[in-house]
């Protein structure tokens, strides 16, 4: 681990560890010293806490087939299956390369919002509950720190059987009680 100045001026910081038996390095330049700086005690803390560096920077697209083909394969049906890889397609629309370590809240709640515009509720709450799902897998497994789906808002189009359920609803008599 260590920072350098390179001819061009800029700071070139490396982390340097070990996976599975090999060696691997982690390099990246900053403008500024203190930059170089923060991102290399930051990569420390997350070798220091068992952190998988080389999976936290492949795209969320490859992390999320992998993990369909790993655990939504067998045993599911083929509908289900059928399901989780039409969410990657979507994933991989909105997402295209960018790493999974990348991905922010605000940035998983645009996806969110943008997909919900053409779909019903219902369908939105199944494409974040099956990310969810993998996203967490990659929190429990180091890949990530932070779980970028919590507390994401569903949206969706209102449906015609949603509607029907709400007039029905406006249409029950308002001086109704509470027994006590």
């Amino acid at each position: 681990m260590a920072i350098r100045k390179l001819s061009s001026g800029k700071y070139e910081a490396r982390v340097s560890y070990k996976e599975n038996g090999q060696k691997h390095r982690k390099t990246k330049n900053f403008a500024r010293l203190a930059e170089a700086r923060l991102w290399e005690s930051e990569n420390k803390a997350k070798l220091g806490t068992g952190a998988n560096l080389k999976q936290a920077d492949q795209p969320f697209i490859d992390y999320y087939r992998h993990w369909i083909e790993i655990y939504k394969t067998d045993g599911v049906s083929a509908h289900t299956h059928d399901t989780y890889m039409l969410i990657a397609d979507w994933v991989e629309k909105f997402f295209h390369d960018t790493s999974i370590g990348k991905i922010t809240r605000d940035d998983f709640q645009q996806f969110v919002n943008g997909f919900g515009k053409s779909h019903g509720i219902s369908y939105t709450q199944k494409l974040v509950r099956q990310i969810r799902a993998a996203v967490q897998d990659a929190v429990a497994d180091n890949v990530i720190y932070k779980d970028f789906t919590f507390r994401v808002k569903i949206t969706g189009k209102k449906t015609a059987r949603n509607r029907r359920k709400v007039s029905r609803l406006r249409r029950l008599p308002q001086t109704a009680t509470l027994p006590n």
